[in-house]
């Protein structure tokens, strides 16, 4: 991943009039995240994991077992706070927006 952004980086300051050199910086970080991604799929799917037992436990059967989990007592409850945050992020959009 960072090789290729080196590359593409590198080609664009020595090669201005290159693909690469015409476009936008941003953009070229965008193409290089979609590109990366596509790259991590189709290699996560070519070479799949092997767990150990203690690999095993690293990992989440599904994306909603941490929502299973009773957390801490309180407000320091990682559900509360994530709440919280998505609720300040709403608000700051509606009164920003």
């Amino acid at each position: 991943g960072s090789f290729l952004g080196v590359v593409t980086y590198a080609s664009g300051k020595l090669y201005p009039q290159s693909f690469p050199g015409q476009l936008p910086f941003m953009m070229t970080a965008f193409y290089l995240f979609c590109f990366c991604v596509v790259f991590q799929v189709v290699f996560s799917f070519a070479f799949p994991v092997r767990h150990t037992a203690e690999s095993r436990l690293l990992y989440w059967s599904s994306p909603l077992e941490p929502l299973r989990q009773p957390g801490w007592q309180g407000l320091a409850n990682y559900k509360v706070l994530s709440g919280a945050l998505i609720a300040i992020m709403a608000g700051l959009y509606i009164v920003f927006n």
